[in-house]
């Protein structure tokens, strides 16, 4: 993993885009979670769409792998959609509480 790599693709727009798409696909399904902070990411992301580069490029760009790619077109929408899924709970902790409380 090279952090050089790592930091390119947090200011990627194409890598950025791509990952913009799939968390806004995501928080299609996770606003009906019945866990309180998943769904109140995904209401957020549904309500302001422009965030989501901010709250997730460091998160995207820090999955297992994806800074060993030197072109970020390597990265499959597959790949994306697993780290989404994944870093799910875990942004969703860093910005809600349990009980879907803004931090």
């Amino acid at each position: 993993m090279s952090f050089q790599n790592q930091a390119n693709l947090v200011t990627d727009q194409e890598f950025q885009s791509r990952c913009s798409a799939c968390v806004f696909t995501q928080a299609q399904t996770f606003k009906d979670d019945g866990r309180q902070d998943i769904a109140a990411l995904a209401k957020r992301h549904l309500q302001v769409p422009t965030e989501i580069p901010v709250i997730w490029a460091a998160f995207m760009a820090a999955s297992p792998g994806f800074a060993d790619q030197t072109d970020p077109a390597a990265i499959t929408d597959g790949d994306i959609l697993s780290s989404v899924q994944a870093n799910w709970p875990t942004v969703a902790s860093v910005h809600y509480n349990p009980d879907g409380t803004h931090r």
